[in-house]
């Protein structure tokens, strides 16, 4: 629907969708890194949110 939001709005939205992406990409790798898939429960998860 082309009605649904004006270009200002979509701006606001999507704005920033770059940089969330670009914080994704690496706190994703960073758990990756730190996930124990042969004992999960062993996994050290935790810094990875307080670093990002």
């Amino acid at each position: 629907r082309i009605d649904m939001f004006n270009d200002d709005q979509l701006k606001v939205i999507f704005g920033n969708i770059e940089d969330i992406y670009r914080f994704q990409m690496g706190f994703v790798r960073d758990l990756e890194k730190q996930y124990n898939i042969e004992e999960p429960h062993l996994s050290e998860i935790g810094p990875c949110f307080l670093e990002h």
